[in-house]
């Protein structure tokens, strides 16, 4: 077999020198692109395709590989063609399991999902367009892999706190969902909210992981005080049917009425108050 250094003296030019672009493809192989796409990557990445590239958002169209910068947040690649037979049947010769990790790598985040990602939502819809068995895939590993973030929401202006909204997907969606990440606040009206999904309003009927975050960041002021909210929102307690845990972030204290309640007291009793099939790691 011919070494590196043969090669480099046959190639063309006559000189034995290779150009910038030849030496870094030499180094760093381009990634043949077939399919839209997220990469991260450090340093600089070679990428090939046969039709156009749109690159967050800017297109290009080479003969030669188009050599990217890579960064944290990663690039978004999108082809600018339909897949072709070749693709169907490229993808038919794979195993199970490859499909699965090429799926998940694709669909798959480490952070909760919010169910208004729209950068997510769009790479989502793309899979469900490919192959019959692309989308099946692909709706089973989003909806059961993803961890999905809900959050009911409020306003207090003057002290005046406007009624909570709540929004999630809808049951045809959430019956596939296993892991939910739910945030509230100290607020009646969104406790009410975690009260109705602990008690299946919203459906989940498969939810298996449920992390409840009480979210006192950046709020120390509560509109009563900390017995009265106990003792009328939250009651004698909630139950859920699936493992969890609950896990207060917070600042050093919050200030009711003039008294200082510890975050700690807060979630001690919390802890006591709602309760999980078994718990998980936080």
């Amino acid at each position: 077999m011919a070494s590196e250094d043969h090669l480099a003296a046959s190639a063309p030019g006559g000189d034995g020198q290779r150009t910038p672009t030849e030496a870094l493809c030499a180094t760093n192989p381009p990634i043949h692109l077939y399919t839209p796409t997220n990469l991260v990557w450090k340093g600089t990445q070679s990428i090939s395709s046969p039709s156009p590239i749109t690159i967050n958002g800017v297109t290009i169209w080479s003969s030669a590989p188009i050599h990217i910068l890579g960064g944290p947040q990663g690039q978004h690649l999108l082809i600018s063609t339909t897949l072709s037979p070749n693709f169907a049947r490229g993808w038919s010769r794979l195993s199970d399991e490859l499909k699965l990790r090429i799926l998940s790598y694709n669909l798959v985040e480490d952070r909760p999902v919010g169910i208004m990602d729209r950068a997510l939502g769009s790479i989502f819809m793309q899979h469900l367009r490919m192959t019959p068995e692309i989308a099946t895939l692909s709706r089973d590993i989003f909806y059961k892999m993803n961890t999905f973030e809900l959050r009911p929401r409020s306003a207090s202006i003057r002290r005046v706190v406007s009624p909570a909204v709540f929004d999630f997907p809808k049951p045809a969606v959430n019956a596939h969902i296993r892991k939910v990440q739910f945030i509230v606040r100290l607020r009646g009206g969104e406790w009410h909210f975690l009260r109705r999904f602990a008690n299946g309003s919203y459906g989940f009927p498969n939810l298996q992981e449920l992390h409840v975050y009480i979210d006192q960041r950046c709020e120390y002021v509560l509109r009563g005080d900390w017995d009265r909210f106990v003792q009328h929102s939250v009651g004698t307690g909630l139950e859920f049917s699936c493992s969890g845990n609950l896990q207060v972030l917070r600042p050093q204290k919050i200030r009711l009425r003039g008294t200082t309640v510890q975050s700690d007291e807060i979630e001690r009793v919390l802890k006591e108050k709602v309760i999980f099939k078994g718990n998980v790691e936080k």
